[in-house]
C-alpha cells in the first residue's frame, strides 16, 4: 500500500474513532458512584458515609475523576452531591478547571424516600454536568 492511500485510509479511520474526554470519564465514574450509592441504601437502609465505605463493598469502582484527583462526595437529608475540581482539583476555576457537580434529591417532594426506589437513579437527578 503506498504512503498516500496509507494516510487516506488512518484519515477516514480517525473520523470514526471517539475521543473520550477527561469530562467524559469524570461523568461515568459519577454514574457509577450514585449507582453504588443506590445499591449501599437497598442493601443497609442508610446513605454510605463516605466513598470509602462504598470502595470497601465495589473494590473497583472509580472514585477518581478524569484527571486523576479524588471525587468529592456529600451528602444531606435531602441532597446527595458527587463532584470533581477539574484539572487543576481545587475548588473553582474556569474551562478545564471548572467545578463539575452531580446530585441527587434523596426524597421526593412530598417527602417520601425516593433513594432505593425503583426509577431514583433515572428520576431524582437534581443536577447535571
Amino acid at each position: 500500500m503506498n504512503l498516500s492511500l496509507f494516510s487516506a485510509v488512518a484519515l477516514l479511520f480517525l473520523c470514526f474513532v471517539d475521543v473520550v474526554t477527561p469530562t467524559d470519564v469524570t461523568r461515568g465514574s459519577v454514574l457509577g458512584v450514585f449507582l453504588e450509592v443506590d445499591k449501599y441504601f437497598r442493601d443497609t437502609g442508610e446513605l454510605p458515609p463516605s466513598l470509602d465505605a462504598l470502595r470497601q463493598r465495589a473494590p473497583k469502582l472509580s472514585i477518581t475523576d478524569g484527571w486523576g484527583w479524588p471525587l468529592h462526595y456529600s451528602f444531606s437529608d435531602t441532597v446527595i452531591t458527587v463532584a470533581s475540581y477539574g484539572l487543576d482539583g481545587k475548588a473553582g476555576g474556569s474551562g478545564w478547571n471548572t467545578d463539575r457537580s452531580m446530585s441527587y434529591y434523596v426524597r421526593r417532594p412530598d417527602g417520601q424516600l425516593w433513594i432505593g426506589t425503583d426509577g431514583w437513579i433515572l428520576q431524582a437527578r437534581q443536577t447535571h454536568f
